[in-house]
Formats: structure tokens, C-alpha cells, sequence
């Protein structure tokens, strides 16, 4: 009995040998495919952060073209008003011309 106790028991550990052996197999695979997995995950984080880099470039131009844009509409507005002025002036001008001249009639 001792005998055939032992040969299951040697049969058990053989099983269970196989099963580990199985099971450390299927551990390497998912392992490989967990660094095939990273490496496209790295490749993507680089991918992305030369965007952003792309991005940040194109921001910075964006903001110096809209900072002129916002002097050159100050001076715009400006200008606006001293046109308005001097129009203002030519009027004043011209309607004493003109009631000058309606008067002298």
C-alpha cells in the first residue's frame, strides 16, 4: 500500500509539475504581449507629446499675431477718432461756409 500511496503521490506532483509548467508558459506569453503592448503605448506617448510640443509652438505664433492684431486695433480706433475729428471740423467749415454764402444771397 505504501507503494502504490507514494506513486499517487508522485503522479500528483507530476500533475501539478505539468500544470505549473502550463501555466508559467501562458505567464510568458501574456508577458511578451504586455511589453509588445508597452512599447506601443511608449511609441504613442512620444507620438503625442511631439504634438503637444507642435501644439504649444503653434500657440505661441497665435498669441504674438493676435497681441499685434490687439495694437494695431487700438491704433485703428484711434485713428478712427482723429478722422472723426478732423471730419467733424470740415463740417463745422462747410456748414459756415454755406450759411455764410445763403446769407450773402
Amino acid at each position: 500500500m505504501r507503494q502504490e500511496e507514494f506513486l499517487r503521490g508522485m503522479e500528483a506532483l507530476g500533475l501539478r509539475q505539468e500544470r505549473f509548467h502550463r501555466e508559467m508558459e501562458a505567464l510568458g506569453l501574456r508577458q511578451e504581449q504586455f511589453h509588445r503592448e508597452m512599447g506601443t503605448i511608449n511609441e504613442s506617448h512620444q507620438e503625442l507629446a511631439a504634438l503637444v510640443a507642435r501644439v504649444e509652438v503653434s500657440q505661441e505664433q497665435t498669441n504674438q499675431i493676435l497681441s499685434v492684431l490687439a495694437e494695431k486695433h487700438i491704433e485703428l480706433a484711434q485713428k478712427q477718432a482723429e478722422t472723426d475729428e478732423r471730419l467733424n471740423s470740415l463740417i463745422s467749415v462747410l456748414e459756415k461756409h454755406i450759411s455764410n454764402h445763403g446769407q450773402a444771397q
